[in-house]
């Protein structure tokens, strides 16, 4: 059942514009997969070399240059028979769930090394993003709405863009 509220969410907006898509579908259905297989030179240009990643302009040591080099992934292919659309969403959700564990975590003091290592330290599946602002007074003004003690601006701001969301991490 789905009641007034989901049908004001982003998700619901989503799922609405992926229907057009499928509602034609009638079973069966096969579905393919390559497990996430790359086209030849794919791999080596979406991971940076140790010498393109720098920490401080120091050259990063021998552990993490050899993080970054390209390894051999097994791919399998695999098809499935799919009889309905309730069928076909069902395989999606579970193949998306696997291999994937969720943790939660309010700051990067709370995690163990290994931990931090592979989350958000790992050259070969980090991303690291330079912010800047460009108009110091507005980010300034944006960090005080959403950070600051007054509660009211913050409720105004989410009030105004609640409807723009498009991932809630909650």
């Amino acid at each position: 059942m789905v009641d007034s509220g989901f049908v004001t969410t982003g998700e619901y907006r989503t799922l609405l514009a992926s229907y057009a898509d499928v509602r034609g579908l009638e079973g069966p259905i096969t579905v393919s997969s390559t497990n996430g297989h790359l086209e030849s030179g794919a791999a080596e240009a979406t991971t940076g070399t140790a010498d393109e990643t720098q920490i401080g302009g120091a050259p990063l040591d021998e552990a993490t240059r050899l993080a970054t080099e390209s390894r051999e992934a097994s791919h399998t292919d695999g098809t499935v028979q799919i009889d309905s659309i309730d069928d076909l969403v069902e395989h999606f959700i579970t193949a998306g769930r696997k291999g994937v564990a969720i943790n939660r975590y309010k700051g990067l003091g709370e995690m163990n090394a290994d931990q931090l290592w592979a989350t958000t330290m790992k050259p070969g599946t980090r991303t690291l993003l330079q912010v800047r602002a460009e108009d110091a007074e507005a980010a300034d003004e944006m960090f005080e709405t959403l950070m600051g003690e007054k509660v009211e601006p913050r409720r105004e701001f989410i009030e105004k863009n609640a409807l723009n969301v498009r991932n809630l991490d909650v």
